[in-house]
């Protein structure tokens, strides 16, 4: 009667702990899975803000090549194939009051799909770049702005 009690006892602790076992493995899975999707989210907000750097310099050399550039929609999906919605909307918009220079808003959009949920979104102005040289030195050449410090416009 004794044996018999044993074998129950081990089997009941046996049990006990592959229920122990499997709730850590569970665990564990959880953890790595929601990591790995916040190392993509990162990632993902790192290329956008890359995108809207690209965008600021893209619009900076537009503006000092022609003082009449007025903004574009640049898709550079060439260079990030793995998104399927990339794009940088250049606008520029007469500044307040308006005397003072033009200010260029610059919007990087990246994303797959057409979701909303898995697009990020960044945004960055900047006043139009006045020449940094006198009409007598024209061959200086102006550097962009700063780089951008992105506003979190997620989407």
């Amino acid at each position: 009667m004794i044996r018999h009690r044993r074998r129950g006892f081990f089997l009941i602790v046996t049990i006990a702990c592959l229920a122990v076992t499997s709730v850590l493995m569970l665990t564990m899975t959880k953890e790595s899975l929601a990591a790995r999707r916040q190392g993509r989210v990162e990632r993902q907000l790192r290329q956008t803000e890359f995108l809207l750097e690209a965008g600021v310099r893209r619009a900076t050399r537009a503006l000092l090549a022609d003082p009449a550039y007025a903004g574009e929609t640049w898709q550079p999906s060439d260079a990030l194939p793995a998104w399927d919605n990339v794009q940088v909307e250049i606008g520029l918009t007469p500044s307040d009051p308006p005397e003072s220079a033009p200010v260029v808003t610059v919007i990087a959009t990246l994303g797959r799909g057409d979701s909303d949920a898995s697009r990020t979104q960044r945004s960055f102005r900047f006043p139009v770049p006045q020449p940094l040289t006198s009409p007598a030195s024209e061959s200086q050449s102006v550097e962009p702005p700063a780089e951008p410090t992105a506003s979190p416009d997620q989407e």
